[in-house]
Order: C-alpha cells, then sequence, then structure tokens
C-alpha cells in the first residue's frame, strides 16, 4: 500500500480577499487551484509569455485600455 502525503501550509488572508478567491473559483475548485491559476512561475521564454496572456480572461475596462495601445 503506498500513501501519498501533499505538503500543506496555512495562510491568512483578509475578507475581501477571500470573497474575491470565493468569486473567482469555478465549480468543484479549491482556493489552492484559484490561486495557481492567477500566480504561475515567471516565463521563460517571450513565447510562452504570449501564451499565457492569450489564455488569460480578461480584467475588464482596463484591458481595453492597454490592448489598444499595444495594437497601435
Amino acid at each position: 500500500m503506498q500513501v501519498t502525503c501533499m505538503a500543506h501550509t496555512t495562510i491568512t488572508v483578509s475578507v475581501e480577499t477571500h470573497q474575491l478567491l470565493k468569486k473567482a473559483r469555478l465549480e468543484g475548485e479549491s482556493f489552492d487551484a484559484v490561486i495557481r491559476r492567477y500566480v504561475r512561475p515567471p516565463a521563460k521564454t517571450a513565447g510562452e509569455l504570449l501564451e499565457r496572456l492569450n489564455q488569460m480572461e480578461p480584467l475588464g475596462p482596463i484591458d481595453e485600455v492597454v490592448e489598444e495601445k499595444v495594437q497601435r
């Protein structure tokens, strides 16, 4: 019999941050998975960075402003 145990650490977040995590969580998703979706190690190549940027969900009106400036 083999048992795999994953180490864990307890963190403290503000009530506001907890609410943001709850809103970002997909059905059946853990808070760990939400954090992993948004916090990743730095991209090693420009291609990897572009791929990640294309996969990101829009953040709202600020993205439209940034996209407009980038396309110029």
